[in-house]
């Protein structure tokens, strides 16, 4: 696959976060609105909890998002972004990181993969007393992404993501056929689990091996 882009023209370019996402920090509700069981005309908030995508309890609001990503904002694993892919809000010791408006159409699975870019990188937030994320660092950080024609192949990071799931699916399926487990049939929360997020290293890395191949020739 990556051979076919290059092949076609396409490359890999450094891209500030700024240009696609809007950076927003996230406040935590107060006490009487934090609910550890989900009700009716709740959504999920998000923290700096690394568990659980993020979740750590549920709020009223009148506003929300959906599909955007998050960013622990400080602690031990600061740095970590988790896409959502249910309504929530952003709480404390956490930031949204949402699609400005000239990318508000940009696909889950191409989030999914910027995602894997960022989460690459959380050694950076690493400092001489507690990791943090400073706002104005992560709107400036650059992250390589496909290329072609001056324009960001969101096409290309789509087929990337959705060529790795069927190869996570496939593995899966093998396992369980050997374990005696083949009649198992995958939940969504199984396949959301199985099938993304476990692939986000998988993702960097294969980028940065087509990045090393293309340098090499050159």
């Amino acid at each position: 696959m990556e051979e076919d882009f290059e092949k076609a023209g396409g490359g890999y370019v450094a891209y500030k976060i700024s240009k696609l996402f809007n950076v927003v920090s996230g406040s935590q509700p107060p006490i009487h609105n934090r609910y550890s069981e989900k009700r009716d005309g709740m959504v999920n908030t998000i923290t700096g909890a690394t568990t659980r995508n993020g979740i750590n309890f549920y709020s009223y609001s009148e506003q929300s998002y959906n599909h955007e990503l998050t960013i622990s904002k400080d602690g031990e694993y600061a740095g970590t972004v988790f896409l959502q892919t249910e309504p929530f809000i952003v709480g404390g010791h956490c930031m949204g990181i949402f699609t400005n408006e000239n990318y508000k159409t940009m696909s889950d699975e191409s989030k999914i993969y910027i995602a894997a870019l960022i989460n690459k990188v959380r050694p950076m937030w690493s400092g001489n007393d507690r990791p943090s994320v400073q706002k104005s660092r992560l709107e400036n950080l650059e992250i390589i992404l496909p290329s072609r024609n001056g324009e960001i192949e969101f096409s290309h990071m789509e087929e990337y993501i959705k060529t790795l799931e069927a190869e996570r699916i496939e593995t899966l399926e093998a396992y369980l056929t050997v374990t005696g487990l083949k009649d198992y049939h995958l939940t969504e929360k199984d396949e959301q689990i199985l099938d993304r997020f476990a692939k986000l290293n998988d993702t960097q890395s294969r980028a940065e091996q087509s990045r090393a191949e293309q340098s090499s020739i050159e």
